[in-house]
């Protein structure tokens, strides 16, 4: 559970102690729960969940490979990012996955929906 809740906050970009402040702890009692030292009330799981934009079942679960779960992890990444700088990153991410499909061979995939591309 320690290493989901870090692994969120990271992507997030939050320090320990702004995470402990949007849950109302102390930042070293957030540095024992991403140690496994201590484990969080029942409550504050749910508290931690919550902000983190989690299920409290994802802080028991092992690093997903799901596409879903990943997807989430770029919105984290991307929330805090000025609408230029996000529709930067998607062209990027675009680009990357035509020229890996064109590298193996495969059909370039559909524009995604409100994409520049997709629209002209």
């Amino acid at each position: 559970m320690g290493k989901q809740i870090s692994t969120r906050r990271k992507a997030l970009q939050w320090s320990q102690g702004q995470l402990a402040e949007k849950v109302a702890l102390a930042p070293d009692t957030i540095s024992r729960f991403e140690r496994g030292v201590t484990v969080p009330s029942l409550s504050k799981l749910q508290e931690l969940a919550e902000v983190l934009n989690l299920r409290i079942s994802d802080l028991f679960s092992e690093g997903s490979s799901s596409p879903s779960d990943q997807v989430e992890t770029v919105l984290a990444w991307m929330r805090p990012l000025e609408p230029e700088e996000r529709a930067f990153v998607l062209d990027l991410v675009k680009r990357t996955c035509d020229y890996m499909q064109q590298k193996r061979g495969l059909a370039c995939a559909h524009e995604a929906p409100g994409s520049a591309s997709a629209t002209k």
